[in-house]
């Protein structure tokens, strides 16, 4: 994994390209955990989620803690996406390196990954 220092700023950025997620999608508002990847601190995070599902699903995720619920287009928020689709999507965590996340339909697998994330 790259990670990049400026300390100047004490910003660091890393490009990954980790898996966090390959299962059956989660239908409701579910914690998902990125601390392994991007550390227990809050993260601007850039994620790949490719549908497996089957058929077309709405993907929404959203920092851990919030309540809205997020309907934006895939670049920060929500997206449907075709069966072997791919979207990016870029999210915040919160403190401990957490988002929340889920999926239209629960069939067939859903495959998450970190492609880079930004630190302070």
């Amino acid at each position: 994994m790259a990670e990049i220092s400026n300390p100047r700023v004490g910003a660091k950025a890393g490009f990954p390209g980790t898996k966090v997620f390959d299962a059956i999608g989660v239908v409701a508002w579910t914690n998902l955990d990125l601390s392994a990847v991007v550390g227990a601190n809050p993260a601007l995070v850039f994620l790949k989620v490719i549908n497996k599902s089957g058929g077309n699903a709405n993907f929404q995720f959203r920092p851990e803690g919030d309540t809205d619920t997020w309907l934006t287009l895939a670049a920060s928020g929500a997206a449907t996406v075709q069966n072997n689709g791919v979207v990016g999507i870029v999210m915040t965590t919160n403190a401990a390196g957490i988002l929340e996340w889920l999926v239209s339909v629960a069939a067939g697998t859903i495959e998450v990954y970190v492609l880079g994330w930004i630190r302070a």
